[in-house]
């Protein structure tokens, strides 16, 4: 979840740290979170958290979820690209935006 949250930072171009001092959330929560020591944040965190980004919370906890082995290309591939919405649209770039951070963590 760390690389999708600091992901959705790059994009706005500010830090984690920026991003928690706006939400006035411990940065150490999301130090806990980037070095494993704790797999997922409170629901009020996860809240503010997905309000700020303009994203559901199911984004950012579906990427806890995340499994190497699964078929994104399958799943990328299902639909044409113009049968999305421009808010779905956004969300597949938020989420290869994701991707792309995910390989810098491997």
């Amino acid at each position: 979840m760390f690389a999708t949250i600091e992901s959705l930072c790059k994009s706005k171009n500010i830090n984690v740290t920026k991003m928690c001092a706006d939400l006035k959330i411990s940065r150490s929560t999301l130090t806990e979170l980037k070095r494993g020591r704790t797999k997922e944040l409170s629901s009020q965190n996860l809240a503010k958290i997905a309000k700020y980004f303009g994203v559901s919370t199911d984004f950012l906890l579906a990427s806890t979820f995340l499994d190497d082995s699964a078929p994104i290309n399958e799943i990328a591939s299902c639909h044409d690209i113009g049968d999305w919405t421009d808010e779905e649209r956004k969300e597949i770039d938020l989420f290869k935006a994701f991707l792309r951070s995910k390989r810098n963590y491997k």
